[in-house]
Formats: structure tokens, sequence, C-alpha cells
């Protein structure tokens, strides 16, 4: 009879232990699974400029402050790539991109950017003026454009951009963005 038992004992001890195993297998699983998941999932930051003082005047009408700031974050966020940036670059100005001009800036922006990550170049921009048009909603800005393949530079040239926006209920939205040809 005591053997009996203490078969049953070592039959009980023996059940708990495996479903002890198989609860521990399971929730390494899941843990694993959520992991990748985690390691798998992209984010994209926008940051908007914060306006030292008041963004819109009288009516409609937006504060210069405000629109170089703007002008100034498209510029840089637009020209500073690299290969490794050409997607964040992309999607960063799409989401700004008012909705009657996204598919124009998409063409445009990837043919561009195929051509960063094909060749391997690197672009950083240097403002050096910004200039508001609050009543057209644009924005000039002039500056050095470097071109780099690696470590070597291989352009420097002036440049100016004209940025245009429209007021979409209050929320500025990127309408142009062209680079203007000398004089």
């Amino acid at each position: 009879m005591e053997h009996s038992s203490h078969n049953t004992q070592l039959h009980v001890a023996t059940v708990w232990r495996n479903l002890l195993l198989v609860g521990m297998g399971l929730s390494l699983s899941v843990n694993l699974v959520l992991g990748l998941v985690v390691l798998d999932k992209r984010e994209s930051i926008i940051v908007v400029p914060s306006p030292a003082g008041q963004t819109y005047q009288l009516g409609d009408t937006v504060n210069a402050a405000y629109l170089e700031d703007m002008g100034r974050d498209v510029a840089l966020t637009f020209l500073n790539v690299h290969p490794g940036t050409t997607d964040y670059v992309r999607d960063a100005i799409l989401k700004i991109a008012h909705p009657a001009f996204y598919g124009e800036f998409k063409r445009h922006f990837d043919g561009w950017l195929t051509d960063i990550k094909s060749r391997k170049l690197s672009t950083a921009f240097y403002l050096t003026t910004i200039t508001a048009d609050t009543q057209k909603l644009s924005v000039r800005v002039t500056g050095v454009l470097k071109s780099f393949i690696g470590k070597s530079q291989v352009d420097a040239e002036q440049v100016a951009y004209i940025i245009g926006f429209n007021n979409a209920a209050g929320r500025l939205t990127l309408s142009r963005f062209e680079e203007e040809q000398p004089q």
C-alpha cells in the first residue's frame, strides 16, 4: 500500500512539473513573439516648431516668425539627408504636405531620394537667409548645399528655395518646394 501511495504522489508531482514546464514554455514563446513585434515596429515622430510668440495675427494671417520656423524645418528636414534617412525624410515631408500636392511631392521626392540611395550620396544644407512673405504664405531660404560621397565633399553650391504653404483650417500644410533658378 505504501508503494502505491508513493507512486501516486510521484505521478501527481510529475504532472504538476510538466504543467509548470508547459506554462513556462508558453510564457517564453509569447514574450519572444512580443519582443519581435516591438523590434519590428517603426514609428515616425514629427517635431512641429514651437513658436516663441503668437502664431496667428488678425484673422488668418500667419506670424512671420512662425512661417520662418516652418520653412526652416521643412528645408533642413528635406535637404539634410543620407541613404539611411531617405525613408524618414520622404515620410516627414509627405505628412505635412497638402492633400492636393501629395502625389506631386511623392513622385518628385521618390525620384530624388532613390537617386541619393543609389549613388550613396549625402547632402547637408547650411542656411544663410530666410525671408517670409505672410501674404503669400511662402518662405524663401538661401544657403549652401554641400554634397558628399562617403567623407569626401563632391559639391558645394549656393542655392535658394521657395517653400509655400496653405492654411488648412489653422494648420500650415506644404504646397510648394522648388529651387529658385538664378536670374
